[in-house]
């Protein structure tokens, strides 16, 4: 759930910029054509698509990192009990082998795979903020037009990074439900940008572009973290939990 509400206030952010850049262009530049405004759907676009390539190389990257360093803190252990049985000369089943074994079921779950999948997301959750914060008053102010192209162009990328570390990290939780966690992450995430479109012009007219992405941004930077957070502390115990109750069955 924490997974879901994370990516969907991520995506909410997202829309918020796109829903708008219509909006927004012809009453900033009241100079661009029709033809110009939907040209600047392009950097948004061209970000999100160099990011898709770029954070999942990166992601592979991160969690091999961390994957490598848990088999190197496995592998001290193992060689630690092993040395201890033998001086006792009594080796259990798991250390007559002379070299380590494959882990287990159970000792599987103990490699921190939210840690390796997030590690990334307090950044891309800052700099989603900032870019919101950034764009919303770079259009209020109407400074050159390149300022929010660019802007536009960081946010697709971030967002994007964002919302593949949490979709990377459902899969790897729940594999034998991937297909369903993907439905239902995309219609978490869905509804409630569908509710932020929904509202987003009525707050704009009432407080003016700038406050409500900076407004909008504050929920995102109070709210994205702390569940974040809850998932990166409490997730190796849930899963744990969700093993031995299948087992149990």
């Amino acid at each position: 759930m924490f997974m879901l509400l994370s990516t969907a206030l991520t995506y909410g952010l997202f829309v918020t910029i796109q829903s708008t850049t219509s909006f927004l262009f012809q009453q900033a530049y009241s100079s661009l054509t029709e033809t110009e405004v939907g040209l600047c759907f392009l950097p948004m676009g061209v970000g999100s698509l160099i990011s898709s390539a770029f954070t999942g190389k990166q992601l592979d990257w991160e969690y091999k990192r961390c994957r490598r360093r848990w088999e190197e803190k496995r592998k001290a252990r193992w060689e630690e009990a092993r040395g201890a049985s033998e001086k006792q000369g009594d080796l259990g089943d798991d250390l007559e082998s002379p070299s380590l074994p494959p882990p287990s079921k159970e000792e599987e779950l103990t490699f921190h795979v939210e840690k390796a999948r997030l590690r990334w997301s307090f950044l891309y959750t800052g700099l989603i903020i900032a870019s919101c914060i950034g764009y919303g008053w770079a259009l209020d102010k109407r400074v050159h037009m390149v300022v929010p192209l660019i802007i536009q162009f960081f946010a697709g990328w971030v967002v994007v990074g964002q919302m593949n570390s949490f979709q990377t990290l459902l899969i790897d939780v729940m594999p034998a439900q991937g297909s369903s966690t993907t439905a239902i992450n995309n219609f978490v995430r869905c509804l409630l940008g569908a509710g932020i479109i929904s509202v987003v012009n009525l707050i704009i007219d009432a407080i003016g572009t700038g406050w409500t992405y900076t407004l909008l941004s504050l929920i995102g930077a109070v709210a994205i973290p702390i569940f974040t957070l809850v998932v990166i502390r409490y997730g190796p115990r849930w899963r744990m939990r969700r093993w031995k109750k299948r087992n149990q069955n």
